[in-house]
């Protein structure tokens, strides 16, 4: 983690010893009040952050000493006293009571984009008013739920006379809001919700706004659980965006009380929703909502140890390209023994309609991995990501870096469409454009997309191969299986390496549930390449060895032919997410070993890697 918290007795001592400094402006507390210090941190991400996770009453400040602090606005009592006024917001174990000199200014408060709002019980009006715009609403109970009356005046000439119908809502209040979403509109779109009922769920939200010839029209906002959406203005430019926590994560990995919601933040433009989570205008709420959570497992340890909550740390990270130490981390410390998880179905049909006795609960990282694909978090490590994870991390193995040759790294790829390589991530590791040899035609490519989690790129090249592969899951522990590729270039034969073997584990280091281990040997340059069963169908894509040299100096042993695969199942997630299409029906007619190593070879051609130029 990278959260660059400070002990609070460091910013004590900081404080006291530069005392004598005139602050800007006086925040000293009110007589018999003090301010609550809760953090302090030398990043202002981390501070708002944390500041967030307390609510209203924070603030992040900075001090004297040029570093941020949460406080909590002044109050009275003891810091006992306002610990158990909390409620179940925590107070860390360090907190203190500040009298205020030591703040210079506040750098954040919370901020309200809602320009005026009001509450709708029963049947009655309400009104509310922003400038020249004023609203009155009304709500009439219609079967099962509400149809909501709204009327726009301004300067008390009607806009518009709309309605909509909230087909399941209960007898809870509705709230009416003025709120700037649209930035080419003069005037601010009006929100309106309505409660289904229950313990949680689930909030019903709507907008009427205007388009630029001035007609307004009602948008819907998505019905949400664990409340409504938030109102900021993300990216400051002046209107706000739509913040809400993704239910995709709810009940997902864990019960609702132990589920957590990464952010998503969209904008309202035109008359349709767009989700602008991954903009670089957003990127600073992102890192907020990553830190909030870092801090909240730095009050409760046991955090780091649930798969709801580590689900949703870790699409954090991913997002702010912070995701390999995260993964690492999550694969030490994840809850193993859960019903909550990624169901796949084992014969072959939408988990939707696939009978319950056919489902199967993915362990948490294939799950959370899948999960990620599908959602398009991992799409966010696609541009500057980091390299994928070190020799010196336990639980996954060490990609290797490609074979390197006068101009680049090398490997293996294999058609998975008919002008669609895939790959290792590794193998095309900096840079964006590739040479193959295909039919023994040189042909360049282009990287499309990369998930450095799972080691798995892309490339799309200028001449369509000859076949493509035919994926297929659920491999068994003892299976035969075959390697090829096109290790050692400029040595071996040019015309690709063809290995046996089979497979000796269903998981890779430190149980890590993406990978299988294998003893087909193989050899740098072999990366990328295709894993096949006996009837050629690919189940596994090749992506390292372990360093028995690094190992030997531990074990005083040689490992011999320790070799891992990323499954099918990860490789059909990422080919979804991105968007392509590929064989999943595979053959069922086992090859004789020369006849399974030209399948192997009809799909494979090798890949260069070219910088780009300096």
């Amino acid at each position: 983690m990278n959260t660059r918290l400070c002990c609070l007795p460091l910013l004590i001592a900081l404080w006291m010893a530069t005392i004598s400094i005139a602050p800007a402006q006086d925040f000293k507390a009110p007589k018999g009040e003090h301010w609550v210090a809760v953090a302090s941190t030398q990043d202002i991400n981390n501070a708002i952050g944390i500041a967030r996770y307390f609510g209203r009453d924070a603030r992040a400040v900075r001090t004297r000493n040029g570093w941020f602090a949460v406080v909590l606005e002044p109050q009275k009592g003891t810091i006992q006293e306002i610990r158990k006024k909390q409620a179940w917001l925590q107070l860390p174990v360090d907190a203190f009571l500040a009298d205020g000199k030591f703040i210079t200014e506040i750098v954040w408060a919370p901020r309200d984009a809602v320009l005026a709002q009001t509450t709708l019980t029963g049947e009655r009006s309400a009104v509310v008013t922003s400038g020249r715009l004023t609203v009155v609403a009304q709500r009439r109970m219609d079967h099962d739920g509400w149809t909501a009356h709204l009327n726009g005046q301004i300067d008390g000439r009607q806009a518009f006379d709309l309605s909509y119908t909230f087909e399941t809502a209960a007898d809870y209040p509705s709230t009416l809001q003025l709120v700037h979403l649209n930035k080419d509109n003069e005037f601010p779109d009006v929100v309106f919700d309505a409660n289904t009922g229950g313990a949680h769920c689930c909030v019903q939200t709507m907008a009427v706004t205007p388009d630029l010839a001035g007609h307004w029209a009602v948008v819907d906002l998505e019905t949400l659980d664990a409340g409504g959406p938030d109102f900021e203005d993300v990216d400051g430019d002046g209107v706000a965006e739509i913040v809400h926590g993704d239910n995709g994560f709810l009940y997902l990995f864990a019960p609702y009380v132990e589920s957590f919601q990464p952010i998503l933040i969209k904008k309202l433009v035109g008359g349709s929703l767009r989700d602008v989570s991954l903009e670089i205008g957003s990127r600073p709420r992102l890192v907020q909502d990553t830190r909030g959570l870092e801090f909240m497992a730095k009050l409760d340890s046991s955090l780091w140890s649930k798969n709801g909550f580590l689900a949703a740390w870790v699409a954090d990270k991913v997002r702010i390209d912070e995701g390999v130490d995260a993964w690492n981390k999550m694969l030490q410390a994840y809850q193993r023994d859960t019903d909550f998880g990624v169901s796949k179905c084992e014969i072959d049909e939408p988990i939707a309609k696939c009978p319950l006795d056919k489902q199967r609960v993915l362990p948490f990282p294939e799950g959370l991995s899948q999960h990620l694909q599908e959602a398009a978090y991992a799409r966010a490590y696609v541009e500057n990501a980091p390299a994928p994870a070190s020799a010196s991390a336990p639980s996954t193995p060490r990609p290797p870096q490609g074979e390197t040759t006068a101009t680049g790294t090398s490997g293996t790829g294999f058609f998975i469409s008919g002008d669609q390589l895939l790959t290792n991530a590794h193998v095309v590791k900096g840079c964006d454009d590739v040479d193959t040899s295909i039919g023994g035609i040189r042909s360049p490519g282009k990287v499309m997309a990369r998930d450095p989690i799972n080691d798995l790129a892309l490339v799309k090249v200028n001449i369509a191969g000859t076949a493509v592969a035919q994926l297929r899951g659920g491999v068994r522990l003892g299976e035969d299986i075959a390697v090829f590729g096109f290790p050692l270039r400029g040595i071996l034969a040019s015309s690709g390496n063809f290995t046996r073997g089979t497979v000796t584990a269903m998981a890779g280091l430190g149980d890590d549930s993406r990978y299988f281990q294998i003893s087909a040997p193989v050899q740098p340059g072999n990366s990328g390449g295709p894993l096949v069963d006996r009837n050629g169908n690919v189940v596994g894509i090749v992506v390292s060895k372990i360093d028995a040299l690094k190992l030997a100096s531990i074990t005083d042993d040689i490992a011999q032919n320790v070799n891992f695969a990323v499954k099918a199942s990860i490789v059909e997630s990422f080919l979804q997410a991105s968007g392509v299409q590929f064989s999943s029906e595979p053959a069922h007619q086992e090859l004789a070993p020369e006849d399974l190593a030209a399948k192997a070879q009809s799909i494979s051609v090798p890949i260069e890697c070219r910088p780009p130029m300096q």
